[in-house]
């Protein structure tokens, strides 16, 4: 996000692949487009440069934060998604 603009990834499938996707960006608002270039330039350099693999946990939402190991929290409705790679 940067004032009134925000970019956000995007997942579609790659054509004539039917197991293999991309990963994207899309920008909104006056600075989107540069948002969304600049998300993607990071997922690039990330494919590039990555060793290890990402990895999903859920827990229940009222787990407390020092049961929880993972640099990336997302909190929803029912769940706590840690993201760590």
């Amino acid at each position: 996000m940067d004032g009134g603009s925000l970019a956000h990834l995007t997942l579609r499938r790659e054509e004539g692949g039917a197991s293999r996707w991309e990963l994207g960006a899309i920008g909104h608002g006056p600075t989107g487009p540069d948002l969304a270039d600049r998300m993607c330039a990071q997922i690039h350099a990330w494919d590039r440069a990555r060793t290890a693999r990402p990895v999903i946990t859920v827990y229940p939402v009222d787990t407390p934060d020092n049961q929880i190991l993972g640099a990336y929290a997302t909190d929803k409705q029912h769940t706590r998604l840690i993201a760590s790679y």
